[in-house]
């Protein structure tokens, strides 16, 4: 089954027919959009039988499956034939599920409303999943379960990452005893806190990227049950945008970067177990003074941290090709990979020589940005001389042909990084990019033919020319 699945307020502003192209023009095979109004998102919606038919056509024509319907938001004053023409369009669109909450209400009142509009979806052959915010009566997971335990038809619940981390403030929740299924998950990113004025204008306008804020993604997505679909939901909002409403944008960025992560929701599954940290030199160095610290005594250091197996430094020769908006040349890539998985985010935090690292990063560093991806021990050995690169917003599929080519001159591997980690120390700013490039070069020859496919694919790209040195190899361990 395929897991991923494309929100309607992933491109936002979107019509219903327009959400089914992109949705198939990036390769996501089913998508969760409105049916009903609704006043927050002002988002197009289905609303006639007639243009459900004509979607449900179209959707089989291109491979795309109808999931999801949204949202149905449940008043004190709920009778049965308030959504019955939505639910009969939700019934002709062949989706599988309904998205319910529940506005403010007398919580006897709110068992009475909930038990009657699941009997009248599911004669319709669709399931309810109880969705938790802090808009309503249902504010947590805790409540939502305590909740689903009191009605008479059994649902299970509609989890979104965040209001986790808005009305729970993380993820602990989501890993104690289940007391009632979850059947669906919610997938965006954004700050740890925000200002609880601004909370309704994000959840509807203003989340991020999975990857691009501070949410413990990949935590989130193995605390979901493995045979659950996951929405894309990362709306935001024009910079030049006036009314606060979401810009409608395609969400290629949002796609890809879902299936990448280490669940079986992605292409790639991946136990992070590998860290490459981009370095930027003291302003006050001369660049021989920087790689000779790095090379002699930091290395002393690093190579001794527990359960390492790889530790490679990448010396920044020059630079190849640098997109714009993809950040300024550092002068190094390092490279460490432990030989396990199994707590790596406190591995450095509980060294004994914790504190002696860190006063010499000091000692040459100005900032450095640390991106978690995965040794593969059969990835080609690093070579001397070799162009190391990180790529943003290129497709799986772009970049696998883009190897292809490189790889019929040169040995080559990727590595798609993990995103932001919540470490127990978050010491760095900027954007984590997407992917790793690492081609391996003989000691002379043209660097810019080798990398000629990954300029190619027109994604946002930096690319060095680096010497390497083997600070730590396997044959060390």
């Amino acid at each position: 089954m395929e897991r991923l699945c494309l929100h309607h307020l992933a491109a936002a502003g979107a019509q219903p027919e327009e959400l089914v192209d992109i949705a198939a023009a990036n390769e996501v095979r089913a998508v969760s959009l409105f049916v009903t109004r609704s006043a927050r998102s002002g988002s197009p919606f289905v609303e006639t039988e007639a243009q459900a038919r004509a979607l449900r056509a179209q959707a089989d024509r291109l491979g795309v499956e109808i999931y999801g319907m949204d949202v149905f938001s449940l008043p004190e004053t709920y009778s049965a034939d308030l959504f019955a023409m939505n639910l009969d369009v939700a019934a002709i669109l062949g989706g599988k599920r309904v998205t319910v909450t529940l506005e403010k209400q007398d919580m006897n009142r709110a068992r009475e409303v909930f038990d009657s509009f699941c009997l009248t979806a599911r004669e319709r052959g669709i399931e309810p999943h109880l969705e938790f915010h802090a808009f309503g009566l249902i504010n947590t997971l805790p409540e939502a379960e305590d909740f689903l335990l009191s009605v008479e038809t059994p649902s299970t619940i509609s989890a979104d990452i965040l209001h986790f981390y808005r009305n729970e403030g993380g993820l602990e929740s989501l890993y104690q005893p289940r007391r009632a299924p979850i059947g669906h998950g919610q997938l965006c990113d954004g700050p740890l806190s925000r200002p609880k004025d601004e909370w309704l204008h994000e959840a509807v306008a203003d989340r991020r990227y999975p990857g691009d804020g501070d949410f413990d993604v990949i935590r989130f997505l193995r605390g979901l049950p493995e045979d659950v679909r996951i929405d894309i939901e990362a709306p935001s909002s024009h910079p030049g945008s006036t009314d606060g409403r979401p810009r409608k944008r395609p969400p290629r960025r949002s796609a890809w970067r879902a299936r990448r992560w280490p669940t079986p929701l992605g292409r790639r599954e991946m136990q992070p177990n590998k860290r490459n940290t981009i370095i930027w030199p003291r302003a006050d160095l001369t660049r021989a003074q920087f790689h000779h610290h790095w090379s002699g005594p930091h290395a002393d250091i690093a190579r001794h941290l527990p359960d390492l197996v790889w530790y490679i430094q990448n010396h920044v020769i020059r630079s190849l090709h640098l997109s714009e908006g993809i950040g300024q040349a550092p002068e190094g890539i390092a490279e460490i990979a432990y030989g396990v998985s199994e707590g790596i985010l406190t591995k450095i935090d509980t060294w004994d020589r914790v504190d002696e690292l860190r006063e010499d990063k000091g000692r040459f560093l100005s900032s450095r940005l640390g991106c978690w991806s995965h040794w593969q021990p059969d990835s080609p050995a690093p070579s001397l001389r070799r162009v190391v690169c990180y790529m943003n917003d290129v497709t799986p599929e772009g970049l696998d042909a883009a190897l292809t080519r490189t790889g019929e001159s040169h040995a080559c591997h990727a590595e798609w990084t993990a995103g932001k980690m919540a470490m127990p120390h978050k010491e760095e700013e900027g954007r984590v990019p997407d992917v790793f490039v690492f081609v391996e070069l003989p000691l002379s020859g043209d660097p810019e033919t080798a990398i000629a496919p990954l300029v190619e694919t027109g994604a946002p790209l930096a690319a060095f020319l680096t010497a390497t040195e083997a600070k730590r190899v396997p044959l060390d361990s």
